[in-house]
């Protein structure tokens, strides 16, 4: 499990400098295992990754979106990643997410299919219905050129 946090650091670290200096984001806080009972907390490092851009931020509630599919159709078969708060050039003139982010979001995610399927244990990526208690492969990702908002859900 050691190797999927280092991956999922390595997936944020490609995406720090869209991120502005003082945001920080902590892979592997607590990673829980879920099966057959009993669930499973497992013990790891967890690791910092901070943003590095030196410039504005956008607002706080902007970020890009990486949605991820399954093999099944409807939305309880897709996955949605939130990338955010930005930095200000991820933003272009006309309020789009920036071409370069979009290609550079596109690469992480690639990459980090990629090193979790060459791990000891191979983990893939995937959208989990508890609606009905279902699993679906992820098998094609985008990244929406129009921003999408972060709100807070309590």
């Amino acid at each position: 499990m050691t190797e999927a946090v280092t991956d999922l650091a390595a997936f944020y670290t490609a995406m720090a400098p869209w991120f502005t200096n003082g945001t920080s984001f902590t892979v592997g806080d607590r990673v829980i295992v879920t099966g057959p009972p009993p669930n499973v907390v497992l013990g790891v490092t967890p690791i910092v990754v901070a943003g590095t851009d030196t410039g504005a931020p956008t607002a706080a509630q902007v970020a890009a979106l990486l949605t991820y599919r399954g093999s099944f159709t409807g939305a309880r078969y897709r996955g949605r990643k939130y990338i955010g708060p930005l930095e200000a050039t991820a933003v272009d003139g006309v309020g789009q997410i920036s071409g370069t982010l979009q290609t550079n979001l596109l690469a992480a995610y690639d990459a980090l299919v990629a090193a979790l399927a060459a791990n000891p244990h191979p983990t893939e990526l995937g959208i989990y219905s508890g609606n009905t208690d279902t699993w679906s492969k992820a098998v094609s990702r985008t990244v929406s050129a129009r921003p999408a908002t972060l709100s807070s859900r309590s």
